[in-house]
């Protein structure tokens, strides 16, 4: 697959951002879109000359993608767009289950009106997609609400170490397609969330929550099946 050519970052405006943030945003919007895929080899040379610019912001960027569980280095093979072996996909889903939890415990304490009302944004627009089958839209209107679920708890803390993980979920999800009735029962499960929410059952929210979840490592671990056998 080859690398998409991009103009020189040094020519556009400036976000306020270093170079290789700016590269690694970048090349992992790429491994998000599947223009990378697994076990491919992401070559210092050939994308500083994607990104005009000399190997050093190039390594910087592919270290911060090595952080954030998107690449690996490998012997003799230099730095790959990484795969998760079941056991890590278990353990990683665990870990967020876990986090997710806890999101739930501090939303409690933080629940309002404003916060029912962000939820059934969120969830108006998940109807949307649903009802135009367009799973893309889905996929993003469901990360968007588990954010939410911290960023509404304002624990900063806890949401840095969910947000260092995120980008590793999205991965996993992104080779498993939701067919419609996947997403109906995604809706519903979601749906169900802030119904417990709303009525102050925090308990029933979270054994909801831990439900959806499991789903999504379901379909992960069936993606990651369906690759090794195609393989």
């Amino acid at each position: 697959m080859a690398f998409r050519e991009f103009p020189s970052l040094f020519e556009q405006p400036e976000f306020g951002q270093s170079l290789p943030v700016q590269i690694s945003e970048q090349i992992a919007r790429q491994i998000f879109e599947g223009e990378y895929v697994t076990g491919q080899r992401l070559k210092e040379e050939e994308l500083a000359k994607v990104f005009h610019t000399s190997r050093a912001p190039v390594r910087e960027a592919l270290y911060l993608l090595q952080l954030e569980g998107l690449v690996e280095r490998l012997p003799r093979r230099g730095t790959v767009v990484r795969a998760y072996e079941e056991k890590e996909v278990h353990e990683l889903y665990d870990v967020r289950i876990g986090l997710e939890c806890l999101a739930i415990d501090q939303l409690q304490k933080a629940w309002n009106d404003t916060c029912s009302q962000k939820f059934r944004r969120v969830l108006e627009r998940m109807e949307v997609a649903l009802s135009e089958a367009n799973s893309d839209e889905y996929a993003e209107l469901n990360d968007v609400f588990h954010q939410l679920l911290f960023e509404l708890g304002k624990n900063q803390i806890l949401w840095r170490i969910y947000h260092q993980l995120n980008n590793v979920f999205i991965i996993l999800l992104q080779a498993s397609t939701q067919e419609a009735h996947d997403m109906r029962t995604s809706y519903e499960e979601h749906k169900g969330i802030v119904d417990a929410m709303e009525v102050g059952d925090f308990v029933l929210a979270k054994e909801r929550l831990v439900n959806n979840v499991t789903h999504g490592k379901d379909r992960a671990l069936q993606a990651r099946e369906q690759t090794s056998d195609g393989a």
